[in-house]
């Protein structure tokens, strides 16, 4: 028996041939939305927008940083671009294509002297806390000690004397001390001799305002502090913000 005409249902296509008695052919669309509509499976996630910056300033910020064309130690007028190793590209941070003596122009000791002042970072941050956060307990009502100020600490153990933190005595003397500071410390001092010029200038920094201003590092900073809210107070009386009414 021929074939009979072709019929439709729900969208897909009937046909009734010789000896396949329902041969469908491929859903089409419509089917395929109707299937899709019951279907337990998820339907795939939209693939989310590409996303822009939305400020065009940012790329001329990091240039000023990174890159063949970021700052470099010393103005144009006294330093070539040309005169600065190859080595120091500008691609990590504080690059600023000074080497002097070639210390970094293998890549093992670039990577090596990298770690060392992350870790000399990390200790003169606590160096620069140390020097002020004894003091400050003790001005607003911890005990430590008579006097916790950074450069009476040694002079309390040179006088046979012992230190003294929120009320108890540590029953250490002058060599103990030294002692723990070779053993316990020796690592970090270790990296802060290889690269601690940071730690060294707030060392100095501190000593010098001592020399000069004859006060500890937090009667100095609350000093500064005083100073600089007192001029504010002059300048804002002296020069009024406008009304903007």
């Amino acid at each position: 028996m021929a074939a009979l005409a072709p019929s439709k249902m729900l969208g897909t296509r009937l046909n009734f041939a010789g000896s396949s008695r329902y041969a469908t052919a491929a859903p089409t669309t419509g089917a395929q939305k109707i299937v899709s509509l019951f279907s337990k499976k998820p339907a795939p996630k939209p693939k989310p927008a590409a996303v822009t910056s939305s400020s065009p300033d940012i790329g001329d910020e990091l240039a000023k940083w990174y890159g063949p064309d970021r700052r470099i130690f010393l103005p144009e007028g006294l330093l070539d671009r040309s005169e600065v190793p190859d080595y120091l590209n500008g691609e990590v941070p504080g690059d600023y294509g000074y080497d002097p003596f070639g210390l970094s122009k293998k890549p093992e000791d670039f990577s090596k002297y990298q770690a060392y002042e992350l870790i000399h970072a990390r200790w003169a941050m606590l160096g620069a806390a140390g020097f002020i956060i004894p003091e400050a307990c003790n001005k607003f009502g911890a005990n430590c000690g008579p006097e916790a100020v950074w450069f009476k600490t040694g002079a309390l153990l040179l006088d046979g004397n012992t230190l003294n933190y929120f009320g108890n005595s540590i029953p250490i003397n002058l060599i103990v001390a030294v002692a723990a500071e070779v053993v316990l410390v020796g690592g970090a001092e270790y990296y802060r001799i290889i690269n601690g010029l940071v730690s060294q200038l707030h060392n100095l920094h501190a000593l010098l305002l001592h020399l000069l201003v004859f006060g500890s590092t937090l009667s100095n900073l609350l000093n500064a502090i005083s100073r600089t809210k007192t001029l504010y107070m002059k300048i804002a009386l002296k020069y009024p913000f406008p009304n903007l009414k």
